[in-house]
């Protein structure tokens, strides 16, 4: 469960991706504030949720459950309806994950894109709405694609997304601190507890949850061959995308490209 952590908490992270669409009235100070809330948030609810099912019944008439939440209200309430109505709380729940992976996703690629990091076409906006339609369509049809692969995959694109999301929160660290270090007197309308322990430990949080996936004989450890597979096969496509994308990238210099992605950061 410690090494799936990232995945079930990686909801936050769609807030400053989708922030360059959100009002001027929305400062940034608000924005880190509500990235705050939400780690909060999430963790308060699946401490009740784990205590709730928990005080439920004993964990013997549970364990052999393939729906935990399910089993445990049915056996409290012994209310088919209440059980049918987790279940769609549970559908609708992961219906929200994937909203969420949609639209960062997107807004990802769309920046890449615009940067001319990847295929510049993904940086494309439409003429009438603004929004990164190509990025859209091309991460629509992926979620959608891979909501149809069933019960397996989704536990491996669990165990994967964690690997990658805490990779990801490995390099956001160590960009932190970089920060820190180049530009001192940046203005920072939100300044994050602690200073720069906060980023080390960042890193070191990040540094354990891939050692618990990737060691041998770790329980958390990658599954051979699916769940190493899918993770090979991404690293492979984007080493493709990276080549062919080397033209695109040399059309702009490296200050130009900050400009695309970052705009007035700098």
């Amino acid at each position: 469960m410690f090494a799936t952590v990232p995945f079930w908490l990686v909801g936050f992270d769609t807030i400053p991706q989708g922030a360059e669409e959100a009002s001027e009235s929305v400062s940034p100070k608000t924005i880190g504030i509500l990235i705050l809330i939400s780690i909060t948030a999430a963790v308060v609810f699946y401490i009740l949720l784990i205590i709730s099912t928990a005080m439920i019944g004993n964990w013997q008439s549970l364990s052999g459950a393939d729906l935990l939440t399910a089993e445990a209200f049915e056996l409290a309430f012994g209310s088919d309806l209440l059980v049918k109505a987790i279940l769609f709380a549970i559908i609708v729940g992961l219906l929200t994950s994937w909203n969420g992976f949609f639209l960062a996703g997107s807004r990802v690629l769309f920046a890449l894109g615009r940067g001319k990091i990847l295929g510049a076409k993904f940086g494309e906006t439409h003429e009438k709405f603004g929004t990164p339609y190509n990025a859209v369509l091309f991460i629509g049809v992926v979620t959608f694609a891979a909501s149809l692969l069933g019960r397996g995959a989704m536990i491996a694109f669990v165990d994967v997304g964690s690997f990658c999301i805490a990779a990801a929160f490995l390099g956001v660290s160590f960009s932190f601190l970089k920060l820190k270090r180049s530009f001192p007197d940046l203005h920072r309308p939100y300044k994050t507890p602690g200073g720069k322990w906060m980023g080390y430990i960042s890193i070191a949080g990040s540094i354990l949850v891939l050692l618990a996936i990737t060691v041998p004989g770790s329980p958390a450890a990658l599954k051979w061959p699916l769940e190493w597979g899918i993770l090979i096969g991404l690293i492979i496509l984007g080493i493709i995308l990276w080549i062919i994308s080397k033209k695109s990238r040399s059309r702009i210099d490296d200050e130009e490209r900050d400009y695309l992605i970052l705009e007035k950061f700098k």
